[in-house]
């Protein structure tokens, strides 16, 4: 239940902190009509790729169900929408195909999450921001192709401020955190 409800909570954190200071923020210093679309530093996709590189596949539900209440806070409609559920599902099934192919390919147990596996800090950003272009690439091309965006201007621009995201995200998390959250890790309170 742990892997459910504390990735959720700070997921749906980072969405909160995303609506209310980041996009009204870029609304002033930005010329584009696109602000509420497309953020030059997207926050919460930092959160889902550390969330998905620490808990593994187990924390999908925690990423989906949060996608889902801000896509409804987002709205402003308390019912659920079909654009809503299909973008919290692209925007979760975006990270179930890199960490497959990982696990698969470096014969990893397939749950599991692989930032922590005697990686030092180097390879942490390697794999860190491997992870976050290529979910980027596919959530960029999935919400381009759902929405009917103008595909070279807003998928780059998703690209961007995905990858910025997750690069502010594995400062803070990953280098300033990180002893805390594998000490968590390695307490057994997010294992199966």
């Amino acid at each position: 239940m742990g892997q459910l409800i504390i990735p959720f909570c700070v997921l749906l954190g980072s969405y909160l902190f995303q609506d209310a200071i980041i996009f009204p923020l870029e609304a002033l210093i930005r010329p584009d009509d696109n602000v509420d679309l497309v953020s030059l530093m997207f926050i919460p996709h930092g959160v889902k790729v550390a969330l998905v590189l620490i808990f593994g596949l187990s924390v999908l539900p925690a990423i989906f169900l949060a996608q889902l209440i801000n896509g409804m806070i987002m709205q402003n409609i308390l019912n659920l929408d079909v654009q809503i559920i299909l973008g919290a599902l692209g925007g979760t099934l975006c990270f179930l195909f890199p960490l497959l192919v990982y696990n698969l390919y470096f014969r990893q147990p397939l749950f599991s999450g692989p930032i922590f596996q005697k990686n030092g800090a180097m390879k942490s950003l390697s794999l860190f921001s491997a992870f976050a272009f290529i979910a980027s690439v596919l959530n960029s091309v999935f919400h381009a192709t759902m929405h009917g965006f103008n595909f070279e201007l807003l998928a780059v621009l998703y690209l961007f401020g995905d990858v910025f995201g997750a690069i502010v995200i594995f400062i803070l998390f990953i280098l300033i955190f990180r002893p805390y959250v594998l000490r968590m890790v390695t307490r057994g309170a997010y294992h199966d």
